[in-house]
């Protein structure tokens, strides 16, 4: 493997960590990760995927920056209020690391979005996915995507004081967001607009999802046991983390077994 000058002193620090090294640098290089949602949680941990040098970032949201958006979206400024989001994060992200290369869609997660992304027919290989969208109907969609093409989703949630994290592996028997939540679809979902949220809680789970994102690619998990699907419930007033399992519901209604991937 080989790094230029500026890659060395770029991910100097990173390279140093013996979970990393050279070859854990190269990993991230080579990666391709792509973020649906590039708001409160999308927005902090796209930076620092571009910081750590993920080789490609694919940015997928419909908005545009808000002045509501800016107590925690910390990658935009004020001179980015009513440009497209994904246009204001691919600039921003190039600054901060011009050897990422950036690909954008302005688009909803929808199921057809999705398929064009992820399906057999999309000209991009996807390593990680990760879902930082606030609304039931995209997270199912994203779920179900990802378990159908077999690719890893880092699932991300704040509200308030507190966060959730999910990484689902999407191998064969692996559950899925509607194992968890089997009437997601039909439930009323309170986001940040209605419940608030702490720009300091999207931050820090923000930071989780990108760790997760960097231990799949580079692989600093016990490679000995099967991966596990956990649900992690971060509480920011008292700094407490609780974890639960999660299995397979048999009765679950995502695409189980129909991973297009391992069929070709």
């Amino acid at each position: 493997m080989h790094f230029s000058p500026e890659e060395l002193e770029r991910y100097s620090r990173q390279i140093l960590l013996p979970q990393v090294g050279a070859a854990g640098q190269a990993r991230l290089r080579n990666a391709s990760v792509l973020v649906i949602g590039a708001g409160g949680l999308g927005a902090p941990l796209l930076g620092q995927l571009a910081g750590a040098g993920i080789g490609q970032l694919g940015i997928v949201d419909p908005d545009e920056v808000s002045l509501s958006n800016l107590h925690r979206q910390t990658l935009y400024s004020v001179d980015d209020i009513a440009h497209p989001k994904v246009a204001a994060a691919e600039q921003r992200l190039r600054q901060i690391n011009p050897l990422v290369s950036v690909s954008t869609w302005q688009a909803q997660a929808s199921p057809e979005q999705l398929a064009s992304l992820l399906g057999p027919d999309s000209p991009h290989s996807w390593t990680v996915v990760c879902d930082g969208t606030d609304n039931a109907s995209a997270r199912v969609a994203i779920s179900d995507a990802c378990l159908r093409y077999g690719v890893p989703l880092v699932s991300g949630s704040a509200q308030g004081f507190s966060g959730q994290l999910i990484v689902f592996h999407n191998q064969a028997g692996s559950p899925c967001y509607r194992c968890l939540y089997p009437e997601v679809e039909e439930a009323p979902v309170t986001g940040c607009a209605a419940a608030g949220v702490m720009g300091a809680v999207t931050s820090v789970m923000a930071g989780f999802m990108a760790l997760e994102v960097y231990r799949l690619i580079i692989g600093t998990s016990d490679s000995t046991r099967e991966p596990a699907t956990e649900i992690m419930l971060w509480e920011g007033l008292d700094g407490s983390i609780r974890r639960f399992p999660l299995t397979k519901v048999p009765t679950c209604r995502g695409p189980h077994g129909r991973v297009l991937k391992s069929e070709a």
